[in-house]
Parts: C-alpha cells; structure tokens; sequence
C-alpha cells in the first residue's frame, strides 16, 4: 500500500475526552467556521498536534487515506463529497470546510496536515466494511449513500442522522454478490441502487426495503462499472468482456449491446438528460448516443487505461482519470481535449464533478485525494 496506515482506521468511544471536544467534532462536521475558530483558540495548537497519538488511539481521529483511493462520489449540491479506499475507510469531507481552510481550492491531499490536523480530525468517518472499498454513490437529495467492496457486500448509510453521528451509524448491508463489488450507481430519488462485481453480474437493490430485487445477467467477465440514469429507467454496465450492456429497468431486460473497445471497459457514465453515454477503456474514450446505440465520437489523449468518466450536470463537460497519472478535461460540444490536470503520482482511480460543475475532486493509487 505503502502511503500510510496498512489498517482501516479503528473507532473507539473516547473514555477520557477533552474538554470541548464533542463541540469541536459538531462543529467542524457542520462546518461551522466561527465555532471552530472558537474552539481552537482555546487551545495550542502545537499542544494539540503533539497529542495526536493520544487522539488517533482513542477518538475518532481521520488523517489521509491510508491506500489507494478507489472511489469518490460528490453530493449533487456541491456540499460534502464521501470517499473510499483499499483499507476499508470511507471519509466524509465537507466543501465549507475545505475552502475555509485550504482556501478556494480543489486540492485537498494535504488536509490532514499542519494547524489543521485535530480540526480535520473530526469530520465522520464510516466504518463498516472489512476490505477495499471500490465503489460509492450519492443519492440525488444527499440523504442516502452507497458503498461497495471488495468484502462482496453493499452498505447503506443513512446521512439524515446528525454529521457527528455518521461515524456510529448502523449502516443496512446488502449481500448477494460472490465476489468483489466493483461499482454502484444509485437512482437520483435514492430509491433504487445497481451493482456491478466480479461475479459478471449486476443486482438491483431496492432502497426502501434493502433487499435485492433482481439479478441481471449478460456480461461473461467481471462487470467494472455502472450507471444509472436519474429517473433510474436506465442502466448501462461495461465489463472485461469488452462490451457494454444497457439494461431496461423498468422491465430488468438487457436491451442493447454496445461493441467497439478493444479491451476491458472499466468506466461509464450516463449524462443527466440520458441522450448520451461516456464509456471508457484501454487509452480512449467514447460516446454513444442513446438514441441510435452508435458510438459518435471517440475522444483520445490518455496514454494508459482509463478507470474513471465523469459528466457534468449539463452534459457540456466530462472528466476522466487513467493510469497515466492525469486527469484530462473534455469538451463535449467540440469533443476536443481543453486540460490536462497532473499532480498525481499514482493511477487516477475515481473522479466526481459538482453539480454545478465549479469544482472535481480526483482519486489516486498514491493515496491522495485533489
């Protein structure tokens, strides 16, 4: 793993608390800048960053990721973003709270660091899971959150609890799958939730009563990636079989396959309107127009294989992530190149866009989040 702890981070109730902390925690999970500002004053802040061993055994202390980052997904109000990866954490993070203190910025690797160390530290953190986890989605309300792992099960997190009680939230587990889980997708009404897992199937969840409700087969390798379309009437799924299927869900039908990669599809993604999908593979991307199933254009750039697309809320730009260590900007009116974004050391894994597409945060295997 070598970019941190090698163990998910252990959460314990704090038998000896500090003063204020509990106020500190609340107030930083609802990114109550003055409040925090507050409580912080009250202390050193160089006392404070050298008892982060007597924080991290015994509260619930968040520092970077201790792997790979595999997943992220951004609430579509822009507000809080939840993340994933190897060593089984999921870190919730709030926007208020990065710009406040990072500045207006979408870099936020090094959120654990310097002053803000024990500030940082209590934002929730979601435990639950006991291996990687690779996949996660964000109801359109922001009220539901999906997670997928390597550990073959989904959790639902229920994220209508207060902030500072995300982290001891009895999350609902899904299981079905026989083998690793490696994308979810979730309606935009929070309803309905689709996975994709190595087992070459694709489950449909029902939201309300947490249980499987079918079975989708098709596919002849692992199933990479899915997604949905807001009304949640359409699927699309890609697979190491090097295809990718539309699923009518509606009737939980496999309606068309699209052909024309040349290897494994690892990444797709639906536009908000449904008239177009991004799928990715090998070193290209294409768009298919959902319509007429044809693939329209084929967008070039990345050097290596690509594991992440994104669209953004207008359908106007798309981001995507590859193991050539970059995050590349697309122009989806001129379907050209218009950024490379570098920084990373490691393969981009997961890449979100806001809803109003003004910011996107990047996973990597360097255990970063920017």
């Amino acid at each position: 793993m070598g970019c941190g702890t090698s163990q998910p981070v252990q959460a314990q109730s704090c038998s000896d608390p500090r003063p204020d902390s509990k106020q500190l925690f609340d107030a930083v999970a609802a990114g109550n800048v003055q409040a925090v500002e507050s409580l912080l004053a009250r202390h050193d802040t160089k006392s404070l960053m050298n008892t982060s061993k007597f924080w991290r055994n015994e509260c619930w202390i968040i520092e970077d990721h201790g792997g790979s980052v595999n997943a992220v997904a951004i609430s579509e109000d822009g507000s809080f973003a939840i993340s994933g990866d190897e060593v089984a954490n999921l870190f919730v993070r709030d926007r208020t709270f990065f710009e406040r203190f990072r500045g207006p910025t979408t870099v936020i690797s090094d959120l654990w660091r310097e002053e803000m160390m024990m500030a940082g530290a209590f934002r929730p953190l979601l435990l639950g899971h006991s291996d990687s986890v690779n996949a996660v989605a964000i109801s359109g309300d922001g009220r539901v959150a999906i997670s997928g792992s390597a550990d073959d099960t989904l959790k639902v997190w229920d994220l209508t609890v207060g902030a500072s009680e995300w982290y001891e939230s009895a999350p609902h587990t899904l299981r079905g799958h026989s083998d690793w889980i490696n994308s979810v997708a979730i309606s935009g009404d929070g309803r309905l939730a689709i996975s994709g897992s190595d087992d070459t199937t694709l489950k449909v969840w029902s939201l309300t009563l947490y249980e499987e409700t079918h079975t989708l087969q098709g596919h002849s390798g692992s199933v990479n990636a899915v997604a949905i379309s807001r009304d949640g009437r359409v699927a699309i799924s890609g697979s190491n079989d090097k295809t990718l299927k539309v699923w009518d869900l509606t009737s939980n039908k496999e309606t068309h396959t699209l052909r024309g990669h040349a290897g494994s599809v690892n990444a797709v993604a639906i536009s908000r309107d449904a008239s177009f999908a991004i799928s990715g593979g090998n070193n290209t991307l294409k768009v298919w127009d959902l319509t007429s199933y044809k693939a329209t254009h084929l967008l070039r750039g990345h050097s290596d294989w690509i594991n992440t697309v994104a669209i953004s809320g207008d359908g106007r730009v798309a981001f995507s992530g590859s193991d050539d260590e970059t995050v590349k900007v697309w122009d989806l009116t001129s379907y050209k190149e218009t950024h490379t974004l570098r920084g990373h050391s490691g393969s981009v894994n997961a890449v979100a866009i806001s809803g109003d597409a003004s910011f996107a945060i990047s996973g990597s295997k360097d255990c970063t989040l920017k």
